[in-house]
């Protein structure tokens, strides 16, 4: 028969087994919850655009900036851009118009957009009227924007575009004296750049720097990377025009975006 002294004793080795039995349960338990990768890890890096919901949640009730807030309002907000390019400006591929390379580009350094690509236009000469650059820098000039960003290069790839190159940089400088100017290396598909358009590419550089615009070289975007092309493996889809936006970015003078 079991005395009272001997049933309290073991009372304190009974809750030892209790707690140890338990403490075991948890550490099971946190051994086979999912653990979540750090915030950016694995994806692809995207320009910033705030919204009007965005601008408002990041200030306070009374009106101050909150920690979430932007520290300072993009340098280039407020200016007019225009865009002279081709299809890959005018947003061919995109799913929406708001998801092409030079919307998010303007959206995300608070520019007006003057988008003036037409699907087929080139810098080259010799062409019909419709798909040269010309037109585009003459609506460019007509509109009198703070900004000119020229792109493109692959249609007419093949031909020399020596006189076409010129005249588009030298007319804009013509009838916009005081703006930016700025060219950006011509984007190519999945394949290997041609040798004929390295040759246009420098034309491009020497020209509008000649009439004291800009360069930017985002280099082949495209090269073996098949996944941001539509099915027609000639135009960028969603994806695509983003890594287009976020070259271009990285490449903008301060004074402007970037």
């Amino acid at each position: 028969m079991k005395t009272r002294n001997q049933s309290a004793r073991r009372w304190p080795q009974l809750t030892l087994l209790v707690v140890v039995a338990l403490a075991a349960a948890a550490l099971v338990a946190l051994a086979f919850m999912p653990r979540q990768a750090p915030a950016g890890v694995g994806a692809e890096p995207v320009l910033t655009i705030a919204s009007s919901e965005d601008a408002a949640s990041a200030t306070n009730s009374g009106g101050a900036p909150s920690a979430s807030a932007p520290s300072a309002t993009p340098a280039g907000a407020g200016l007019t851009v225009a865009f002279i390019g081709d299809s890959y400006t005018e947003g061919v591929g995109a799913s929406d118009p708001s998801l092409r390379w030079t919307t998010l580009l303007t959206a995300a350094n608070g520019w007006e957009e003057l988008n003036l690509g037409v699907s087929g236009a080139s810098y080259g000469q010799g062409l019909e009227e419709w798909n040269s650059y010309a037109v585009q820098v003459e609506e460019a000039i007509e509109a009198q924007p703070d900004v000119v960003i020229v792109s493109g290069g692959l249609n007419m790839s093949e031909l020399d575009q020596e006189l076409g190159v010129e005249s588009v940089f030298t007319d804009l400088r013509a009838g916009l004296p005081d703006a930016r100017i700025l060219a950006v290396s011509p984007f190519w598909v999945s394949t290997a750049y041609p040798a004929q358009l390295t040759l246009t590419s420098e034309l491009i550089e020497a020209d509008v720097k000649a009439v004291g615009g800009q360069y930017l070289d985002v280099g082949h975007l495209f090269e073996d990377e098949f996944q941001y092309f539509e099915l027609d493996g000639l135009h960028p889809d969603d994806a695509g025009h983003q890594l287009i936006a976020n070259a271009v970015d990285a490449g903008l003078p301060v004074e402007i975006g970037g």
